[in-house]
């Protein structure tokens, strides 16, 4: 359950002068005002009808109190707490983690098991187990339960980095099962450049949100870099290297052109401009080496 907290507990102090306000105005009325006038004056107000009210009315006075508490509780500072009773670990039954797998995900491999590493040792600590659902498997996308981090780290040592990821159907049918999700903690690894387009992006994470309340959000990829439009004629290789970043910065790439027996034929550092998300690559190479590529 939540509770109403403050930041400041010492400005409730002042909630106490409350009652001595209305002692103050209820007790010590403002003093009337002396005024002399002639007789006359008298006789010039009598067809006139004027009713003075002694009193500060009893509901200006409430609303005045009212505003003063508002005021107070302002410099209070106060805040939703949510009860440890909804943050303990013990509400949480296990651990599930969702990897949709993709290119760019495929691309930060080492930094993708980190972050499953780190789910795991947390889930250890509080003695809770961890089913990882992971696109590129074969096994028809069965979970894997782990109870230790170091299973999970063996485990992660044998999968291959295939960028190979869910189907909606799938994703549909463990989503549709509210008993893989109640109770648990939920993460779900994904990236957004392995989207074919920001609608679809869009479209992709609505169904997740509507799917799963109770979930965190993991996008490890920052940038990605690709080729597209490769064109090899004659004596040229032509293509476009794209790249799609979070922010913008300078973007150093390597590339490297191998023959059929792997050996490395051209290799060679380019940079991308902050602004520059295209870059054309146009070299020419002896028509031996193109027939060997």
């Amino acid at each position: 359950m939540n509770t109403l907290a403050f930041t400041n507990y010492y400005a409730l102090l002042g909630l106490l002068a409350l009652p001595l306000v209305f002692l103050i105005v209820k007790l010590f009325p403002p003093s009337p005002k002396k005024i002399f006038f002639s007789s006359f004056y008298l006789i010039d107000k009598i067809n006139n009808i004027s009713v003075i009210k002694k009193k500060i009315p009893f509901w200006l006075l409430v609303y005045r109190l009212i505003l003063i508490g508002l005021i107070i509780l302002f410099f209070c500072e106060p805040y939703l707490k949510v009860s440890e009773k909804e943050n303990n670990a013990e509400n949480v039954n296990n651990y599930i983690i969702v990897a949709d797998i993709g290119w760019s995900i495929s691309k930060e491999w080492d930094k993708f098991k980190k972050i499953i590493n780190a789910i795991s040792i947390e889930a250890e600590k509080k003695n809770k187990k961890v089913t990882f659902y992971h696109s590129n498997t074969e096994e028809n996308y069965k979970p894997k339960v782990f109870k230790s981090s170091k299973d999970i780290n063996q485990y992660l040592k044998k999968v291959n980095p295939l960028p190979w990821q869910f189907e909606k159907s799938y994703l549909k049918e463990i989503f549709n099962n509210s008993n893989n999700f109640k109770n648990n903690k939920v993460f779900f690894i994904f990236s957004k450049f392995d989207r074919k387009s920001y609608s679809e992006q869009i479209e992709y994470l609505n169904f997740i949100d509507i799917k799963v309340k109770n979930k965190i959000l993991i996008d490890p990829v920052e940038n990605i870099i690709f080729l597209k439009n490769i064109n090899i004629s004659k004596e040229n290789i032509k293509f476009e290297v794209i790249s799609h970043a979070l922010s913008k910065t300078n973007t150093k790439f390597t590339i490297r052109i191998t023959n059929i027996n792997n050996q490395l034929v051209f290799k060679k550092d380019f940079m991308l401009e902050q602004d520059q998300t295209v870059f054309y690559f146009n070299e020419k190479f002896p028509l031996k080496i193109l027939n060997q590529i």
